[in-house]
C-alpha cells in the first residue's frame, strides 16, 4: 500500500473516531427529539392506504407496460421527455396534489 494511501485510510478513520465521539459528546444527537416522537397522528393521517384507492394487478401491470415500452430513458430524450409526460398525467390525478416543474438546459 503506498503512502499516500496509507494516509488516506488513516484520515478516514481520524473522521470517523470524531462522528462517534460527537455521537457521544452531544446530548440527544442520538435519539430523536421527544417533540417529534411525541407527535400524535391525528384522525386525518391514516397508517395505511386505502385498498380502493389503489391501482389494481391489470392496472399495474398496464403502468409497468408502458413503462417497459419505452426502453432506456437517458437525460433529454424523447423516451424520458414521454416516461416525464406520462408521471405528471399520474400525478394530477391525484387529489389535492400540487405539482410544480423546473426546466434546465443540459449542455452537452
Amino acid at each position: 500500500m503506498s503512502g499516500a494511501r496509507r494516509a488516506a485510510r488513516a484520515q478516514l478513520r481520524g473522521l470517523a473516531a470524531l462522528l462517534a465521539l460527537g455521537v457521544l459528546v452531544l446530548p440527544g444527537a442520538a435519539a430523536p427529539s421527544p417533540s417529534v416522537a411525541a407527535l400524535a397522528v391525528g384522525s386525518s393521517c391514516p397508517v395505511a392506504p386505502d385498498p380502493a384507492a389503489l391501482p389494481s394487478a391489470a392496472e399495474l401491470q398496464g403502468m409497468n407496460s408502458f413503462v417497459a415500452g419505452l426502453g432506456l430513458r437517458p437525460t433529454g430524450y424523447r423516451s424520458q421527455n414521454l416516461y416525464i409526460k406520462w408521471i405528471l398525467k399520474q400525478l394530477k390525478t391525484v387529489p389535492g396534489a400540487k405539482i410544480s416543474e423546473e426546466r434546465f438546459t443540459i449542455n452537452r
